[in-house]
């Protein structure tokens, strides 16, 4: 699987350390100025959205209804719905959101990148019934956090054989431990954001799983990322630009990445040098992409401007009072109870009515009966407040 790292040659090298500081400088852009309270729940928006665009680029179309029902299963430790329209998505959502979660619990440098590996797909698997277990093409069921012991075949590429599958996964945690273990600053983060790229791809390519290898790539990815302590990262999805035209153009740059060495000209490894660059310039420019797009949704006004014309067309039946309610949360991320009277010019019991209706359509929320509000994003607003975070039809 050589080409392991970059080639110290001229131009390569600084180019796609270009595109990472390109890329770095957009994520701290798109860190919004907005109160903790609102940055958490951007967070736990875009956890969600990153789990619906990585189902979509193996094929499942999770609605955004399943993906917020699966992240509040999540968070309350409980078991997913049965009995309810496309069951297996929303079981899928919320394996995925359940290791995303865990994910966040970790460090890459303390628990070592391939035991994390390990138990990101134990996890995974953990949360899905055995029938979805089962391995296609045999009867054999996948055991949870175990590399593979059969042979596979993924299109026209095919992996090491599974006895070497952990030989593999040790020079790969070799390789890039060090790149983790370096002070984040500089050269040495351009270093790690450019080699993460190139592991995800070398994690693909090991296939060291029957099956959902493209999933774990992806949460291991985001990880690393996540430790090269890029600002803003938490509000951006690198999934959801890897999905554009449903992940063809991501899998075909996987795939050219793939590809054995061709001619003295392409570097020094097995594989193409050539194709890894292209495949790690597309992921940075991606990243760069899905940044600078948030940036431009979460900003205040823009927000606000969008939640006044959510209440006007999707919650027809409520007032000017609880759209002044949600504007005043949007901007401090929080109210007290006593504080609402005020911002409607309302006494204490009439604004207590005005509550009910908003909590009736998920629009805040509270730890307690007479708790601190907070604002909520639930799915129903979600096409009005930051429009193109899904696509439309999902809404229909």
């Amino acid at each position: 699987m050589e080409p392991l790292l970059l080639a110290s040659r001229p131009g390569v090298t600084e180019k796609l350390y270009g595109f990472a500081s390109d890329l770095l400088a957009a994520s701290g852009k798109a860190y919004p100025q907005l109160p903790p309270p609102i940055l958490e729940r951007l967070a736990t928006l875009v956890q969600g959205m990153n789990c619906y665009y990585s189902n979509l680029i193996e094929g499942h179309r999770t609605l955004p209804i399943d993906i917020e029902k699966a992240l509040q299963a999540a968070q309350n430790k409980t078991k997913p719905e049965t009995g309810y329209s496309q069951e297996e998505l929303r079981t899928l959502a919320q394996a995925h959101v359940s290791t995303t979660e865990w994910a966040k619990t970790v460090t890459l440098q303390q628990m070592g990148i391939n035991n994390f590996i390990l138990e990101a797909h134990r996890i995974f698997c953990t949360a899905l019934p055995e029938d979805m277990l089962i391995i296609e093409g045999t009867k054999k069921t996948m055991t949870a956090g175990r590399y593979r012991d059969i042979e596979v075949q993924v299109g026209e590429h095919i992996p090491p054989a599974a006895q070497q599958v952990p030989r593999f996964m040790e020079r790969f945690e070799q390789v890039y431990t060090p790149f983790l273990q370096k002070k984040m600053l500089g050269q040495s983060r351009l270093a790690a954001i450019t080699h993460g790229f190139i592991a995800h791809h070398r994690l693909a390519w090991i296939h060291p799983f029957p099956d959902g290898n493209g999933r774990i790539s992806r949460i291991f990815l985001d990880k690393w990322l996540s430790e090269c302590s890029l600002p803003g990262f938490s509000v951006w999805s690198m999934s959801r630009g890897f999905a554009r035209d449903r992940g063809n153009t991501y899998k075909s740059r996987l795939h050219n990445a793939d590809q054995p060495r061709m001619g003295d000209l392409d570097g020094r490894g097995n594989l193409t040098e050539k194709g890894l660059v292209d495949f790690v310039e597309y992921c940075v420019q991606q990243g760069t992409d899905q940044a600078e797009f948030m940036a431009g949704l979460f900003r205040l006004n823009a927000m606000i401007e969008n939640a006044k014309l959510a209440f006007a067309l999707k919650y027809k039946d409520l007032k000017t009072e609880h759209f002044k309610i949600y504007e005043r949360l949007l901007i401090d991320g929080q109210l007290e109870r006593g504080d609402a009277s005020a911002v409607i010019n309302k006494s204490s019991a009439t604004t207590r009515k005005y509550f009910k209706a908003l909590f009736d359509y998920k629009l805040i929320s509270s730890p307690s009966e007479k708790g601190i509000l907070y604002p909520e994003f639930p799915s129903g607003i979600l096409m009005y407040l930051f429009p193109g975070l899904y696509p439309p039809s999902e809404f229909i």
